[in-house]
């Protein structure tokens, strides 16, 4: 199939690039998604905190957010799935963290936040189960050191237990 993938970086994060188109392209092929369009947003902490404060009314930054879209485009009438937007500096400190790569972490936020953007969600039990799998399908194929979020399953005391947008 042909993705377009468009990456728009801050200044500094620019070698992430491909590592985040690679995992868009695998998360998209994988799920056999119809041809179309995505866009990854590699950003500081301040500009996601805004976006998270405008969109989810949630204070602070956070460490991916999917804005979803799927509207056709009228010319070509393939699909824009939408964007996802991830905090580099938020992938940073959960990957010190978590003790993996920082090129880990933001593997496994590009496949979550573009799972999110195929109609993917974590909010119960069962649809939780079928992400997870998917996402760790994805992420092993990548031959990715993790398959899972880490501060998901293991929150500290003063984390929240959650940190994605959906």
């Amino acid at each position: 199939m042909n993705y377009q993938i468009h990456l728009r970086t801050d200044p500094g994060y620019e070698a992430y690039t491909s590592l985040a188109a690679s995992a868009a392209q695998a998360v998209l092929e994988f799920q056999n998604a119809p041809e179309g369009a995505v866009s990854i947003v590699l950003t500081s902490s301040e500009y996601i905190a805004h976006l998270n404060a405008t969109y989810r009314d949630q204070p602070g930054p956070t460490d991916v957010l999917s804005f979803p879209d799927g509207d056709k485009d009228p010319e070509t009438r393939k699909i824009y799935f939408g964007d996802v937007v991830i905090a580099v500096p938020e992938a940073l400190e959960q990957a010190e963290e978590g003790g993996h790569s920082v090129e880990a972490e933001l593997r496994l936020l590009v496949v979550h936040g573009l799972l999110h953007l195929l109609g993917f969600s974590h909010d119960e039990d069962l649809p939780r189960e079928k992400m997870w799998a998917i996402q760790a399908e994805v992420l092993s194929r990548l031959e990715n050191e993790i398959t899972e979020p880490v501060y998901y399953f293991n929150p500290t005391p003063d984390s929240s237990p959650e940190s994605e947008a959906q």
